[in-house]
């Protein structure tokens, strides 16, 4: 047998076409499923990210100021820029919030 259909990656590649597996929509739905979970509440975790900034800043010094800068209706875009700095998911960063 050759070694390219030894190789795992090509095995799990075939499986998932096999099983018509998309990744790709199941990312989208579940996005969008959870974009409006947190669309319910958006004001509420914005506002109590403004009661734990300062303590989450001490938690996490490497923060910038640009990192927790919040823009308009840019609420999201914060947790993403304060994930990638901390190298966490912008769920991860979400839950932690909710949670704090």
């Amino acid at each position: 047998m050759d070694d390219f259909y030894k190789n795992k990656s090509y095995n799990e590649d075939y499986d998932d076409e096999k099983q018509n597996i998309n990744f790709d929509e199941m990312d989208e739905e579940s996005d969008s499923y959870h974009q409006d979970e947190v669309n319910l509440d958006a004001e509420d975790l914005e506002d109590k990210w403004y009661g734990i900034e300062d303590e989450y800043r001490e938690r996490y010094p490497n923060l910038t100021d640009k990192d927790v800068t919040v823009e308009p209706n840019r609420f999201r875009q914060t947790l993403e820029r304060i994930g990638r700095r901390r190298g966490k998911s912008y769920r991860e960063i979400l839950n932690e919030i909710q949670n704090w």
